[in-house]
């Protein structure tokens, strides 16, 4: 008879004590470690020394202690924190917005100053702009009568010098004329509209009505001839809204205030002016 022979029975597989170092390498690079403050508190290792590494025999227990380095805890901060940092810092960044922003301003505006500046003298230079003259040409006087009141119409004719080579003048409607008599307005009115060339004289002609009341009774003699020839001081001021304009180009609007001192030898027939000076400033 053939003995059957039992195969011989499997080894029990047994871990290693000491696994290989290719169970534990990875591609990944190992993690540097961080500050302290962020580390949990774990026994000190020695680099150095292998031998902490190498299990240690108990005697009594029958069994073996082997120390590995446990995987190094960081510590996340509390979201509360992250709120507070974000909350801090923003102020720091509006604040250098808002800095940014007002030098760029500042610097635009210095820029435009500049060259609206620089246009200014170069149009100052090129042009350069004079105020028209003025003089008193002739004055009439004419009383007015009526069932209820008595005026007086003063048409004074001034005579306007445009001294520009190259700008013209458009005197526009709306401005104010006064006639004083020491100070005392004796009429007044408002001013039509002109346009005047460069280099032209042109008649501006005003027309003044005296009020309804009682005028000074040296005025009153000499419009009705009775008294005697004798100076009388008149003051007219007028002040005209103007455009200057350089061909089809309106360049700027202003005023232009005048003032005129006279004296005539009398307001009836024949009125002559004695002597005059005007000065117009814009």
């Amino acid at each position: 008879m053939e003995e059957r022979v039992s195969p011989p029975p499997k080894a029990k597989y047994e871990p290693p004590l000491f696994p290989s170092p290719s169970v534990y390498a990875t591609d990944e690079p190992p993690l540097a470690p961080l500050p302290r403050r962020y580390v949990k508190d774990e026994p000190q290792l020695d680099e150095g020394n292998e031998s902490q590494f190498l299990p240690t025999h108990d005697s009594q227990a029958g069994t073996y202690v082997v120390q590995v380095p446990r995987v190094q805890i960081y510590r996340v901060p509390p979201p509360e924190n992250a709120i507070l940092a974000e909350r801090y810092r923003k102020p720091t960044q509006e604040r250098r917005l808002c800095s940014s922003c007002f030098t760029k301003c500042f610097l635009l505006t210095l820029m435009i100053a500049l060259v609206l500046i620089i246009c200014g003298a170069i149009f100052y230079l090129v042009l350069r702009p004079q105020n028209p003259t003025f003089s008193i040409e002739r004055v009439i006087v004419k009383n007015t009568h009526s069932k209820r009141q008595n005026r007086l119409e003063f048409y004074i004719t001034l005579k306007a010098d445009n001294p520009n080579a190259q700008m013209s003048i458009d005197y526009q409607i709306g401005g104010s004329t006064s006639l004083f008599y020491k100070k005392k307005e004796i009429a007044a009115g408002e001013t039509a509209s002109l346009h005047q060339d460069s280099k032209e004289l042109k008649d501006f002609d005003l027309v003044l009505t005296g009020p309804s009341t009682k005028l000074p009774s040296e005025i009153e003699k000499s419009v009705s001839g009775l008294g005697k020839n004798r100076n009388i001081p008149l003051s007219l001021t007028v002040s005209i809204p103007m455009k200057l304009e350089l061909g089809f180009i309106k360049l700027w609007s202003t005023k232009i205030a005048i003032e005129c001192n006279m004296q005539v030898n009398r307001l009836s027939k024949g009125t002559r002016i004695l002597d005059q000076k005007c000065d117009a400033k814009v």
